[in-house]
């Protein structure tokens, strides 16, 4: 006689308090992000598949210079003819994506008393900004017939924002949304001494 027992396999699903609890996954995510950065973000090839360059996400902050294909002395790059030609110019998002790294790393690192804010905010600011300038990088190069060939290191620094700033977001939220507050006359209650309040009308019997 055939045994018809099933094996049940139970999957526990972390709780949002559980995953916020592991603050440390926040900074080593921003930490990480960071890092990729100095990998290669993208392949710039010819439409025949001739490789060009390789280009990081550092060279995408602070530029770079492109040798053209064959040796021909082309402009590839810069809309302005009086700059230097084969340069890849500094892109804006790419500097907000990896000061919104460094910014949610250092948080961390500082524990900074609103850390969760910071790290929430950072996270999305670089996520979006990363998303942004591939658009606008793949958009820019495939006009001058050129394929930028995403690799696996831009999308982990992607994925390493997301994480930090969904861990970040999620402590913000169990914490109830602490926010600095800048105004002294609410910073917190005031203790009064319940037997001599500074009252004028609450006065001691004679």
């Amino acid at each position: 006689m055939e045994n018809n027992q099933r094996t049940t396999i139970t999957v526990q699903v972390p709780t949002e308090k559980e995953i916020a609890s592991k603050r440390e996954v926040a900074p080593v995510s921003f930490g990480v992000a960071l890092i990729l950065f100095f990998f290669t973000f993208c392949d710039l090839q010819c439409t025949t598949g001739q490789k060009i360059t390789s280009v990081s996400g550092f060279n995408l902050v602070i530029g770079k210079k492109v040798k053209p294909p064959m040796g021909d002395g082309g402009n590839y790059f810069d809309a302005d003819p009086t700059q230097q030609k084969g340069k890849i110019p500094p892109n804006i998002w790419a500097i907000l994506a990896f000061l919104a790294a460094g910014t949610g790393l250092g948080a961390y690192l500082k524990k900074h008393p609103h850390e969760p804010l910071v790290g929430t905010i950072a996270g999305g600011v670089g996520a979006m900004s990363l998303f942004i300038m591939r658009i606008g990088f793949k958009s820019a190069v495939t006009s001058m017939q050129i394929v930028a060939v995403f690799k696996i290191w831009f999308w982990l620094c992607l994925l390493g924002l997301l994480l930090g700033g969904a861990i970040s977001f999620l402590r913000w939220k169990l914490e109830g949304y602490p926010t600095p507050n800048k105004n002294p006359a609410t910073a917190g209650p005031v203790n009064v001494n319940p037997v001599n309040p500074i009252d004028p009308t609450n006065t001691p019997s004679a």
